[in-house]
């Protein structure tokens, strides 16, 4: 008797840019094979280029090495490791500290179609014009340093992969999170809040008019509005409806997330100038 697929293990894709890893990163990513149930897999550089090579093609390829800073790089990554291997994607310096399958287990056993951590609680206290008025309509403001699928080829983040890479090839923005990250999925996740397309629309249009941290994000926003025009209005509602989300502060309960601390947040953030090269 084959065994049932609910007890495979689910892959765990990390993903750290520089040569060098730190100890500290070393352990966290240990951290993820430390329970049963889980099989994860870090991706050095080499290997992150090597898996979109073979799995994504050229194209793919060419947006992951236009990104200057790292953690656009590693926005790129994450979705196409999720689209091709399906499982958790999960920053390289958080480290399980408690076994995490029971509650990827209850996701799946509900049948949602993925979680994803938020970050909405916060988002309220950092005074910035565009997330405010995001908040009042109702938006949730994601994180994708954690991100479940549970299935392969999952349409939300294929829809928010097209943006990413989109936005690159044009060059569009000039905001990591809006280019690339957790902004994109924020707002392709935003659609599920309305019954008409032209509602949700029009929420673009008025956040179109902010900026976020000083950034102008019109191109992103405007990249949404034209990828999604490719589908139904009401069967991205449904599908996006089984997304399930956790405020940050819950996922506490079974990962640390001060892996490097600082150190870490310098090693992603530092760049200076435009976030786009050529490849």
């Amino acid at each position: 008797m084959s065994a049932d697929p609910s007890d495979a293990p689910i892959p765990v894709s990390l993903f750290w840019y520089q040569t060098d890893v730190p100890p500290q990163v070393q352990d966290c990513m240990a951290s993820w094979n430390a329970h049963p149930g889980l099989h994860a897999t870090p991706y050095s550089l080499a290997e992150a280029r090597a898996f979109l090579d073979r799995s994504c093609g050229p194209e793919v390829r060419q947006h992951f090495e236009t990104c200057a800073p790292y953690a656009m790089a590693s926005d790129v990554l994450r979705m196409h490791l999720l689209l091709v291997r399906g499982g958790l994607y999960v920053d390289a310096n958080w480290a399980q500290i408690t076994p995490i399958r029971p509650l990827l287990d209850r996701v799946h056993a509900s049948g949602q179609s993925g979680l994803i951590a938020d970050i909405t609680a916060l988002s309220a206290s950092f005074g910035d014009p565009f997330t405010d008025a995001a908040l009042e309509m109702g938006c949730e403001m994601l994180l994708n340093g954690f991100v479940y699928a549970s299935a392969p080829q999952d349409l939300f983040l294929s829809l928010c992969a097209e943006i990413n890479g989109r936005n690159i090839a044009a060059r569009s923005c000039e905001q990591i999170a809006f280019a690339a990250g957790s902004g994109v999925m924020s707002m392709v996740l935003f659609l599920r809040n309305f019954e008409r397309r032209d509602a949700y629309l029009d929420a673009l249009q008025a956040l179109g008019g902010k900026t976020f941290f000083g950034h102008d994000v019109r191109g992103s926003l405007d990249m949404v509005a034209e990828v999604t025009a490719a589908h139904d209005h009401a069967k991205l509602r449904a599908a996006f409806a089984q997304i399930a989300t956790i405020p940050g502060p819950e996922l506490e309960a079974f990962m640390s997330r001060d892996g490097l601390g600082q150190t870490h947040k310098d090693h992603w953030t530092r760049h200076k100038g435009s976030l786009y090269r050529d490849a």
